[in-house]
């Protein structure tokens, strides 16, 4: 349901890739190998443990912890590669910070290739957090362009500047 969820509320082509495969169950099949190992090497401990004297080999236990340490780094993958996963389905949060009148606005419209930010050589003219989202060859990226960071005694500008440092 999470998968159909995520393909409907996709917005770039990476997200739906992802979407599909969580879809068809890749995960599910990693998931169940790993538990297939695991069952299989949980019986191999308890056949050493429960017949000692039955002529097993030797290395039964020197090969259990060579294939749950495989399993580890299956798992340790599927953990990093899921944050992976998340970052692609909740996309790059990109802040464009710095002091005024540096070219943030400018840099947030050209990378939008759209107006974002009004530009003016008037420092202090951004004060809310103005949003852009990019499909950036198939990742999700939402800009912030923000404040310029200085000390102001104009109240509304210091609140702009709250908020992007905040952000």
């Amino acid at each position: 349901a999470e998968a159909i969820g995520d393909l409907i509320a996709s917005e770039t082509e990476i997200q739906r890739k992802q979407a599909t495969e969580i879809f068809k169950g890749s995960v599910n099949k990693k998931f169940n190998l790993i538990r297939e190992k695991l069952i299989k090497n949980l019986s191999l401990i308890e056949a050493n443990i429960d017949f000692p004297d039955e002529g097993l080999p030797n290395n039964i236990l020197l090969s259990v912890k060579k294939d749950i340490l495989k399993v580890k780094k299956v798992l340790q993958d599927v953990l990093d590669d899921g944050r992976i996963g998340e970052r692609i389905r909740e996309g790059f949060k990109i802040v464009i910070t710095g002091p005024p009148n540096t070219g943030k606005s400018s840099l947030i419209n050209f990378l939008s290739r759209r107006q974002v930010s009004i530009i003016s050589s008037v420092p202090g003219t951004t004060r809310d957090i103005m949003q852009s989202n990019l499909d950036f060859d198939g990742y999700p990226i939402s800009l912030f362009d923000t404040a310029g960071i200085r000390k102001s005694k104009n109240t509304i500008e210091r609140k702009g500047i709250k908020l992007a440092l905040k952000k």
